[in-house]
């Protein structure tokens, strides 16, 4: 039996209301969201153009628009109208064709369609599907007052927030600790407008109980939880709105949120986290954590993309390889070992054939530039796709996607 290993902070408290929200048993662990450079299964030979990593299960976007998901369907997260587990790819009700993008959160996914609209499927017990109830859906329901002008989503933990063609932020979901940046700590299972976000932003990355946006002037911001220092504002003090982060007010293209941290890519190609380190998800080479931005070891040019999950971050370079840190006791570092680094190490027998990556609770996965997806880490739930529910440290291959 797996035995979840706790990162060695504060973050203990948090992570209980994770397991709750989330719905199953505690020997698995958090996630959230990533970023790109058949009834019973896909069809062979589906190219894929995105995926995303939730809590235990995972999602696929095909080059026609097409949404695939696999792992734990408790909540429904699958979105296939049932509950039940499928370690291979499941086609998502209702979503064949022209979707624009997906986030996967905790234990809930949300797709951009064609007309810039905005569903949601899976565990809804703060909101977090947004169409203004507390039901779990097992297929994709509208959320509420976003039929059009979305131009990007994020998942978290039990919140999400969608980006308008006006750049304004709207959140929805669990707001236990601030992190629907509307002034509050009250829930709300319809979207709510970020304070300071009617328009301009640019970037979502939303990660535990924390969210952050780009600015218009391609600077950070974040609110919610800060008790690990997550918001990157130089304090550990908790933010109901956003707060600028220390020294990223300008050169910011893309921000990614873990349980209890944060990180940018830089428009220089340069990665930069902070928040909890126990487990050396900074990256930084250390375990002392930092509640203003740090480098990441050895990560200071042509990075072209970034991922985060619970406790370990991952990086895809301009020659098409990547790199992961943090915590690696089930293998989501994808090195062929079990052993934590707090500096990114190579993902085992990839070479540059990368397109996009995401990371989950303690897992991730690659697209690769022929369309496959590969996956590694913890698969308790089968997902990592591959028809086993078996654990690998090293990527392998889901099936019937090229």
């Amino acid at each position: 039996m797996h035995v979840l290993r706790w990162p060695s902070g504060a973050a203990v408290a948090a992570l209980a209301l994770l397991w709750a929200s989330v719905g199953v048993a505690p020997n698995v662990a958090a996630a959230t969201t990533g970023q790109q450079r058949a009834p019973s299964s896909a069809k062979a030979g589906v190219a894929i153009k995105s995926v995303t990593a939730g809590f235990v299960h995972t999602c696929a976007l095909t080059t026609t628009g097409a949404v695939l998901c696999w792992g734990y369907n408790g909540n429904g997260e699958l979105g296939n109208g049932t509950t039940t587990n499928s370690a291979k790819p499941q086609p998502v009700s209702g979503l064949k064709q022209g979707v624009r993008a997906i986030s996967a959160g905790s234990s809930f996914t949300c797709a951009l369609t064609a007309k810039r609209a905005v569903k949601c499927w899976g565990s809804n017990n703060y909101g977090q599907l947004g169409n203004n109830t507390t039901t779990n859906s097992a297929k994709p329901v509208p959320v509420y007052g976003l039929d059009k002008g979305v131009v990007s989503i994020n998942a978290g933990n039990s919140f999400a927030c969608a980006l308008t063609e006006k750049g304004a932020v709207r959140c929805w979901g669990a707001n236990t600790f601030g992190q629907l940046g509307n002034n509050s700590t009250t829930s709300s299972a319809k979207p709510v407008a970020v304070r300071g976000f009617a328009k301009g932003g640019l970037g979502l990355g939303l990660g535990g109980y924390h969210g952050c946006a780009i600015t218009s002037k391609h600077g950070a911001k974040c609110w919610g939880y800060n008790a690990e220092g997550e918001l990157g504002d130089n304090s550990k003090v908790d933010s109901l709105t956003p707060v600028a982060v220390y020294g990223l007010n300008k050169g910011v293209q893309a921000l990614r949120a873990g349980t209890y941290n944060t990180c940018a890519l830089t428009t220089k190609g340069a990665v930069k986290c902070w928040g909890y380190n126990g487990d050396g998800e900074l990256g930084d080479g250390t375990i002392t954590g930092s509640p203003k931005p740090v480098a990441v070891y050895r990560l200071n040019k042509n990075v072209e993309a970034i991922a985060y999950g619970d406790i370990h971050g991952c990086a895809l370079n301009s020659k098409g390889i990547v790199k992961c840190w943090g915590y690696n006791g089930y293998g989501a570092l994808g090195d062929n070992s079990t052993v934590t680094s707090p500096k990114p190490v190579a993902v085992y027998n990839m070479g540059a054939t990368i397109d996009s990556i995401t990371a989950g609770g303690y897992h991730s996965c690659a697209v690769t530039t022929k369309g496959a997806v590969k996956c590694w880490g913890y698969n308790a739930y089968g997902e990592l796709g591959n028809g086993s529910t078996v654990t690998s440290h090293k990527p392998v291959k889901v099936v019937g996607l090229n």
